[in-house]
């Protein structure tokens, strides 16, 4: 079998789930866990899990790396996660009565054997009325079962019941002992990195019309799983009226950009934590429009680097303002530097690659370089890849060409060319709608190891549209890297 799926809050990882995940994965090649999102138990329990999303899922990782963990849909009663096209789903002993409603819409299902039944076994279960429910709560209920001890949530990509925690026992109580705890969980960082965004033209048209929030809608719950996302923020934030997009609704054919103030707080909203302004349009509106730009992301708690100069500050031009963001999270500290290829400074870029990382930084590069369409990297783009990563550069991730570009490991430092657009208004082709979102998920270095720098645990490449016209939808199953 190529594909199989469970679901659950895992809300302290306990021999039940273990037990569980072993069965399961060795029935099918891939193994997806839908992991239920901390709102989305705040909605319905009224008091969030005892771990965090990120918690949860660093011990899914911890007790299997090759799992393909998602989070539930933010939105209760959610169906979304058929998109992923499972072939079969994974249920606890005690479901039987549940077979019959899944073979009516044809969800193939398989029954994995118990584990300590007495102990792992919803209280609850028998006392629905199969007949008297929907099918999306029947599931629901059969999922829960699957969690034992503990506060229980399961749900089909959003839907959730729950049941009453096991009795407390002498056995329950061995159980918690082995219970995985945030302070057991090996610290790890999910960093999230997109591509270029645009606001203004017709982006701007349809944030006016539907919200700006219904731009990212469909993917914010995915960007929120992660601890730090980035992207390149493809123009400026200003109060000054738009160039390219008229009162009277018409589009204008001049390449400069302003955003409106609000597109700031939707980057938030959105989950969004930090922005490269190294690009060929942050300088739209001069200096004047670039220093409003960081005053609107100050605003919103959002964090940039990088700027369209290349003027990063460094020993060799300290009177140059500091563009590079360091980063410190779950104990292990990220370096964003920006690079603009359009411009001189690539010298500045790499003494500065190579301080932050003889601090003891993960240092991760977005250069905006290339040329536009074009999906094969240069000869010129590959030998400053090379530099850079000789510099020690630990990821090299591009943008401007608005269409997904070649990638490479060099040595053990991944480098995507470009990322291709995420949210843009061009739809003159298929690649210019198709863009990456590139996950990265850092660990913190052993103790006692030799570089105190967090090491890359796994790069996984998910892809993104916008052939909808609406704004960003995610477009396949993602990709390990």
């Amino acid at each position: 079998m190529k594909t199989g799926m469970i679901f659950g809050v895992f809300d302290g990882l306990h021999e039940g789930h273990v037990h569980f995940l072993n069965q399961a994965a060795k029935k099918c090649d891939k193994l997806i866990v839908v992991v239920t999102l901390s709102e989305v138990v705040q909605e319905i329990k009224k008091h969030a899990p005892r771990y965090s999303y990120n918690e949860r899922v660093a011990a899914l990782q911890s007790y299997n790396p090759d799992l393909i963990i998602i989070p539930s849909d933010a939105e209760i009663g959610s169906w979304k996660v058929l998109e992923h096209h499972p072939d079969a789903v994974f249920l606890g002993y005690d479901q039987q009565a549940i077979a019959a409603e899944l073979e009516k819409v044809n969800v193939p299902f398989i029954f994995l054997e118990p584990h300590q039944p007495n102990v792992f076994k919803s209280s609850k279960l028998n006392q629905y009325n199969a007949g008297s429910m929907s099918f999306a709560h029947i599931f629901s209920t059969a999922l829960v079962i699957l969690f034992g001890w503990g506060v229980l949530w399961t749900g089909w990509q959003g839907i959730q019941l729950f049941s009453d925690p096991i009795p407390p026992t002498t056995h329950i109580e061995t159980i918690r002992s082995n219970t995985i705890t945030p302070t057991s969980i090996p610290s790890s960082l999910t960093i999230l990195i997109g591509g270029d965004i645009m606001f203004d033209r017709h982006v701007r048209q349809l944030g006016e019309k539907n919200g700006y929030g219904s731009l990212f809608a469909p993917i914010v719950s995915f960007l929120k799983k992660a601890d730090i996302v980035v992207a390149n923020l493809e123009g400026p934030i200003t109060s000054n009226p738009s160039k390219t997009l008229f009162p009277s609704g018409q589009t204008g054919k001049e390449l400069v950009f302003t955003f409106a103030p609000e597109t700031a707080k939707v980057l938030a909203d959105a989950g969004i934590t930090i922005v490269s302004l190294a690009n060929n349009h942050t300088d739209n509106f001069g200096t004047a429009g670039f220093s409003e730009t960081k005053k609107w992301l100050t605003d919103a708690s959002v964090q940039y680097f990088g700027d369209p100069w290349n003027s990063l500050s460094s020993s060799l031009s300290p009177n140059n303002p500091s563009t590079e963001k360091i980063i410190t999270k779950n104990g292990i500290s990220v370096a964003f530097v920006g690079y603009h290829a359009f411009q001189p400074g690539f010298d500045r870029v790499i003494a500065k690659v190579k301080e932050l990382k003889t601090q003891g930084n993960f240092v991760i590069v977005m250069p905006h370089w290339g040329e536009e369409y074009v999906a094969t990297s240069s000869e010129q783009l590959k030998i400053k890849a090379h530099a850079l990563v000789a510099s020690g550069a630990d990821a090299v991730i591009g943008s401007h060409p608005h269409v997904i570009m070649d990638h490479e490991w060099i040595g053990d430092v991944p480098v995507f060319y470009s990322l291709g657009n995420l949210l843009f208004d061009q739809y003159f082709s298929a690649e210019v709608m198709k863009g990456n979102i590139i996950e990265l998920l850092l660990k913190k270095p052993v103790s006692g190891s030799a570089s105190g720098t967090a090491h890359l645990e796994r790069v996984r490449v998910y892809e993104t549209s916008t052939a909808s016209k609406t704004g960003v939808t995610m477009n396949a199953m993602p990709v390990d890297f």
